[in-house]
């Protein structure tokens, strides 16, 4: 049986944490690039809470969808595809790649741009959000 209440409390940190992210984060890669190592840190942190809670909601919905053990996470994310459709779930991938990135710090050359081009696409955050709150309903 799915917790409704667990996930409605999710979705309330990760809309706290998209707001966050949101009004910290530049218009521009090129002022990402600015901004100081503690604001990137910010940022970067906001990127790995945001993928953790949009997981730790994927395994819920999972759980309740699916009457087997979990499988990774690509095998939990594509089970899912009819609720969030391919633009949500990619974009879940993605924040996950980068938080991986984060957490085991593997830096690359383009390091900011991505971390910024990721961080700044909360649409589908949004649509995530709307999703998860007409399958719990």
């Amino acid at each position: 049986m799915l917790d409704k209440v667990r996930v409605k409390n999710r979705l309330e940190s990760l809309d706290a944490y998209r707001m966050q992210l949101k009004g910290m984060l530049p218009k521009t890669s090129k002022e990402y690039e600015s901004l100081s190592i503690s604001n990137k840190y910010a940022v970067e942190r906001l990127v790995q809470l945001l993928s953790d809670t949009e997981m730790e909601i994927v395994v819920l919905l999972y759980r309740n969808a699916e009457p087997r053990p979990a499988g990774d996470v690509e095998t939990m994310l594509e089970s899912l595809n009819d609720v969030f459709g391919k633009d949500v779930l990619q974009d879940i991938k993605n924040r996950r790649k980068l938080r991986n990135n984060l957490v085991h710090s593997y830096a690359t050359s383009n390091y900011d741009k991505e971390v910024f081009e990721i961080a700044s696409k909360t649409k589908n955050i949004d649509n995530f959000v709307e999703k998860v709150a007409k399958t719990i309903n």
